[in-house]
């Protein structure tokens, strides 16, 4: 799972707080969350980047909590492994810090780290063994005195494959050895620095829980968000895409001013990088004791469901409906439907009924600055003022003061079409609301490439094309969807009857005569020229869309299509010779004679692999270079008469988003044939 919550507690304001173990491939931490006890309003309070406050900026990590008397959050501060789950007790301000020395934004200016040691650091979770012992587990006794129930180890090391009291001079051998823990409970008393015995230690056993059962006011009641629709959805509200940590990030764009007014008003669509948001989901896997997932021949990785595409406004804000209760996440997206964010957005996001989650922006990991806490930072997106006018954009929808342009539009839709405009679209479809000047509108539909008879190899329902609910998901598999556009017919490039790319087109390895062809990029060979030995340069690759498998029990037992596999993988230059394609031979590195090492009298023999590598790169369809030949410029991939590519913008777009998430065989383990 790429999260797992544990240690709950209510606090006195009625919020849940509680850890989180986040994990993904830029975070693997426990960090602290509060939620509302009807599970809106999720947020990380504490502990993103904190996790170097150890001693001597040693790794830790945030478990066990309770509420202090203070308000404070008390936690076990402790490393993942190697102290036997123990380590120091601390107090931990997350009214005022939203990181180790990080203030919120209504404290900056504070001082401190607003992270303490209860034990005043008697207590270590470092290695070697900490000579004041480890705590595992702390509950606080709400009497007035600041005392807590503690479970607690001494100090022991191993000596002479006995157990004994750690010295200062055994801890000073480096190749000291803890023993086994003796966790026991006692009353700590941090004033005094005092621990009174309730159990006494006893090897073997080990007390590593505690609660104490004792009076308590009730917290306060925080009653359910009242549901302002029947719809199972929830919205996200992010205010600026351009949003980086509190700074303006234009997303790649050059010379259109360095804040988010200047962008507005220097830049036209044509200049937007950040066009869509692609709404996405991990498809949920069945229990294995209902449905054992079969071989899908995928290249690794997730297998991810589309739930729909929103537009993204100028101003970089998006508002739009999601599914409720649904852990899904976004890639932002250009014009063509390719991903454009550097940093993939890897964490989950949950929104509850009727919900609306805003966040100011994106963040980067390695930033430092605090994010997942509204309070935080501040936007740089304010919204529009008092005037109404967002800049450069004319006035062409009346925006109320303090809102973003997503706002406006929806608001807007809200009141002439049911709010419609709040709906995500599985198609990309674009209308200029703001310019003054319209750009052009597009769309690209699945109705253009499929023509939804058949529901079980269609990548999403027809009823989903036509309005968006919260089940829509579009599921698309290569074998199904992908691999026949290859053999779908369509007129090619100097030709005047319409032929497909696998089957006597450019990209088979017969030509529509039936005679062997090397597919389409051919590759032209100088021979060797100069010095002895000399390979010739070889640039593209040859790619067969032939769709035959290329399964060879003898040899790779890969049951995959052949297509897919040139598409992905880099394979030997090709070359006909006595009517056969067969891998071409070159003259390699030189072969010295024996007793002259000057006198060459040969050339080893050598094939060469294509270059610059193969046409796709699953998870990027921006750094897929099988995209670069469907450009004007391109003659034999480009109608110059049409002035459109050879594949339509919508084709493009299907291969784009299966690339981008992942570029499977399969993303439905269901659509998989029995054999």
């Amino acid at each position: 799972a790429p999260v797992i919550d544990m240690d709950p507690y209510v606090r006195r304001d009625g919020k849940v707080v509680f850890t989180r173990w986040d994990r993904s491939s830029v975070s693997n931490a426990i960090n602290i969350y509060s939620i509302n006890p009807d599970g809106t309003d999720l947020q990380l309070i504490y502990g993103a980047h904190s996790h170097d406050s150890g001693p001597n900026n040693s790794s830790m990590q945030y478990t066990q909590l309770r509420e202090y008397p203070d308000g404070r959050v008390l936690s076990i501060l402790r490393p993942f492994s190697d102290t036997f789950g123990g380590g120091d007790i601390s107090l931990i301000d997350t009214d005022h810090f939203a990181d180790y020395g990080r203030p919120t934004r209504r404290n900056a200016g504070l001082t401190g780290t607003g992270q303490a040691s209860l034990t005043g650091g008697s207590a270590s979770a470092e290695l070697p063994p900490s000579m004041g012992g480890r705590y595992i587990s702390a509950f606080p006794l709400w009497d007035g005195t600041g005392r807590s129930l503690v479970s607690w180890t001494p100090c022991r090391i191993m000596v002479s494959d006995q157990s004994a009291p750690c010295t200062a001079e055994g801890l000073l051998n480096p190749d000291v050895v803890e023993a086994p823990p003796i966790y026991s409970l006692y009353i700590y008393d941090p004033v005094q620095n005092t621990k009174l015995p309730i159990f006494l230690p006893e090897a073997g056993m080990a007390i590593t829980d505690v609660i104490a059962a004792q009076p308590r006011a009730y917290p306060g009641l925080l009653e359910d968000k009242v549901e302002t629709t029947s719809e199972k959805t929830g919205i996200l509200h992010i205010r600026s895409v351009y949003d980086y940590d509190g700074g303006f990030d234009s997303r790649g764009v050059t010379g259109k001013g360095n804040t988010l007014n200047d962008f507005l008003i220097n830049s036209q669509p044509t200049d937007r990088r950040a066009r869509f948001i692609r709404l996405i989901k991990n498809f949920v896997r069945p229990d294995r004791n209902d449905y054992q997932i079969p071989n899908l021949a995928n290249r690794g990785g997730a297998l991810v469901e589309i739930i729909g595409y929103a537009p993204i406004e100028p101003d970089g804000s998006v508002k739009v409906r999601v599914p409720a209760d649904v852990p899904f996440s976004f890639q932002i997206v250009d014009i063509n439907g390719r991903r454009i964010n550097e940093q993939r957005h890897i964490s989950w996001i949950q929104i509850r009924k009727g919900e609306t989650l805003e966040c100011n922006g994106c963040h980067r990991h390695n930033s430092g600055t605090p994010h997942g806490r509204r309070d935080a930072i501040t936007s740089i997106n304010s919204g529009v003022d008092n005037s109404g006018v967002f800049p450069g954009q004319g006035g062409a929808l009346p925006a109320q003061a303090g809102e973003t342009m997503a706002e406006t539009r929806t608001r807007i839709s809200c009141q002439v079409d049911n709010c419609k405009g709040l709906n995500p679209t599985v198609d990309i479809v674009y209308e200029d609301l703001w310019s003054t000047t319209k750009s052009p509108s597009f769309a690209y539909q699945y109705d253009d490439i499929f023509n939804f008879t058949d529901t079980e190899t269609d990548p999403v329902s027809h009823a989903c094309v036509l309005g968006w609910t919260k089940e829509c998901r579009v599921i698309i598999n290569y074998v199904t969807h992908i691999d026949p556009l290859w053999s779908k017919p369509r007129l090619l490039a100097d030709e005047v009857t319409d032929k497909t790319c696998s089957q006597a087109g450019c990209h088979s390895p017969v030509d529509k005569a039936g005679l062997p062809q090397v597919p389409a990029p051919s590759i032209a060979f100088d021979p060797p020229s100069g010095p002895p030995c000399t390979q010739p340069a070889t640039t593209g690759s040859q790619l067969n869309l032939d769709n035959v498998s290329l399964f060879d029990p003898d040899n790779d037992n890969d049951p995959r299509l052949k297509a897919y596999k040139e598409l992905f993988n880099s394979d030997n230059v090709q070359q006909l010779v006595d009517g056969s394609l067969v891998d071409a031979v070159f003259d390699g590195a030189p072969i010295f004679n024996e007793n002259n090492p000057e006198i060459i009298i040969g050339c080893e023999q050598t094939t060469i692999t294509t270059r610059p590598g193969p046409p796709m790169s699953a998870g990027s369809a921006r750094t897929s270079r099988f995209f670069n030949v469907f450009v004007e410029s391109n003659a034999t991939h480009y109608d110059s008469v049409k002035k459109q590519p050879i594949l339509s913008p919508s084709e493009l777009k299907l291969i784009s988003e299966w690339l981008d998430i992942g570029g499977q065989y399969y993303n439905d383990p269901f659509a998989v044939p029995p054999n």
